[in-house]
């Protein structure tokens, strides 16, 4: 099946994200690239199992009823997944444009889909308000499952929430807590386990600083292992 490629959407540490077509309808393609800085072997080992569990992550999330992109092909060769294009606008766009009540709503609906993809253990490692896309219809898709894993460890789901709430008091801190408590409503009504990883969240706040180097780590230690 042949991909016809396009413009350049994206392009970070680790991959670059393009439009495309198949047969005239429109997709998304990333592209995992080599970085000069690892041994070849151990490039191709990572490219190719960052590429498996991001595939992975999606189609479990998609079996689940989430609303997430979902793969069309999979390169393992080339380290290339082709996915549906999620028509519409980051939620770090709307989230000054969208009335309060509307608002609310988006992060109840984010919630509930973040409480499902926890109780099911995985986790996304880097859930922002960049990663979230709100269609036409006030439909919520998780994107970018890039740094995303399987793990029963609560730590893992609190850095989610706490990058979360961090991403949104960095755009509008005057309604952060409201946003989120609306997200919480949607996040214990799809997650049993939900109290014990506020909690969690609310310890790594304390730990400030050291919370954020240790966030920092974690982030290059995705990039650069499996």
């Amino acid at each position: 099946m042949n991909v016809a490629i396009g413009e350049k959407i994206a392009e970070g540490a680790e991959s670059i994200v393009f439009r495309g077509s198949i047969m005239g309808v429109d997709v998304v393609v990333k592209i995992r690239v080599s970085r000069s800085y690892r041994h070849p072997e151990y490039d191709r080992v990572f490219r190719s199992y960052r590429t498996r569990m991001e595939v992975r992550v999606m189609a479990d999330l998609l079996a689940k009823g989430l609303r997430v992109p979902t793969p069309i092909l999979v390169d393992m060769e080339n380290y290339v997944i082709v996915m549906t294009l999620i028509r519409g606008r980051k939620l770090s766009h709307v989230i000054n444009d969208a009335g309060e009540e509307t608002l609310k709503e988006i992060y109840q609906d984010i919630g509930h889909q973040v409480g499902v993809m926890h109780a099911s253990g995985i986790y996304h490692g880097d859930l922002t308000v960049s990663n979230i896309m709100i269609t036409d219809r006030k439909e919520v898709y998780l994107i970018d499952f890039g740094l995303s894993g399987y793990s029963r460890d609560v730590e893992e789901y609190a850095i989610d929430l706490h990058l979360f709430d961090r991403s949104t008091r960095n755009l509008t801190p005057a309604r952060a807590d409201e946003l989120f408590e609306a997200f919480l409503k949607g996040y214990q009504a799809s997650f049993p386990g939900y109290l014990e990883v506020v909690e969690r969240m609310k310890d790594i706040r304390r730990r400030g600083r050291y919370i954020e180097e240790r966030l920092r780590r974690k982030l290059r230690r995705e990039a650069y292992t499996s």
